[in-house]
């Protein structure tokens, strides 16, 4: 980033760097739009279920997400401090720490979930749309969490249009897929709402993809050389990722799950 000395170019470059940030959580939350959506085309039992997973879904992915966003600080903190060879290290240990989460969050899900849809008092078509459409997003898990690194990396170096980018890039892509398999055309499977979680697993696959290959392939990323070497695991360094990052996730968590519960 630049250094400014004004206000006014303070003023205009946080509005450049804050700008394509929201854009960014618009897209990722019209994700979740598009599927309840083109579910409710096939019935209003997909429309319910697939509403009703995404309220399970979107604290907890928030929440989860939140904590990897403690990567953006630390990476900033790094650089300010001259010590870029500190970053891959840095950025590695919160991809293992994504992959940590994912394995937890699979887990915890496939046995919690049963239970916590049969509490509902559901209609059991609606329970069972529910289910299915989580258990395909649980195929996403894993390059969601990562691809929340990737983009804090990309946006601690203020290349928060990359992301932006790569989000808005998400939405057609999730719009196609959502065609494909809720309705079944071309060939593919009609899967009604259950459909639209498999259409989103594939989309976040994509924009993980999507993220590695810029950062290899783009400056100012490709000159850090993320993935010449893996790192090995850092019990030190994951601690002071989730020092700074349980407040953000625990913040954002409460928020997602108390605005979800004001819809049931």
């Amino acid at each position: 980033m630049r250094e400014t000395n004004s206000i006014r170019l303070k003023l205009k470059q946080f509005l450049t760097i804050l700008i394509p940030i929201l854009i960014t959580q618009a897209g990722l939350s019209l994700i979740t739009f598009l599927d309840t959506v083109m579910s409710g085309k096939v019935s209003a039992e997909d429309l319910a279920g697939v509403a009703i997973g995404s309220s399970i879904w979107t604290p907890v992915y928030t929440g989860l997400a939140g904590i990897l966003m403690a990567i953006t600080p630390i990476v900033a903190q790094l650089m300010g401090g001259g010590r870029k060879q500190d970053v891959p290290r840095a950025v590695f240990q919160a991809i293992y720490l994504s992959f940590l989460l994912s394995i937890v969050v699979f887990v915890v899900g496939a046995s919690s979930i049963p239970f916590i849809l049969g509490g509902l008092g559901l209609e059991q078509s609606v329970e069972d749309i529910a289910q299915h459409f989580l258990s395909f997003l649980a195929f996403g898990i894993i390059p969601l969490f990562a691809y929340s690194v990737m983009r804090s990396f990309i946006d601690a170096l203020g290349k928060t249009r990359v992301t932006m980018f790569i989000t808005l890039t998400a939405l057609p892509i999730n719009f196609v897929l959502n065609y494909l398999f809720i309705f079944g055309h071309f060939g593919f499977p009609k899967l009604g709402g259950a459909g639209a979680g498999l259409a989103s697993a594939m989309t976040y696959w994509a924009i993980f993809i999507m993220s590695i290959w810029i950062v290899i392939k783009a400056e100012p990323f490709a000159s850090f050389r993320l993935f010449q070497k893996l790192p090995r695991f850092n019990i030190s360094r994951m601690g002071q990722i989730l020092k700074i990052g349980l407040p953000i996730g625990f913040a954002i968590f409460l928020k997602q799950a108390s605005s979800q519960l004001l819809l049931f």
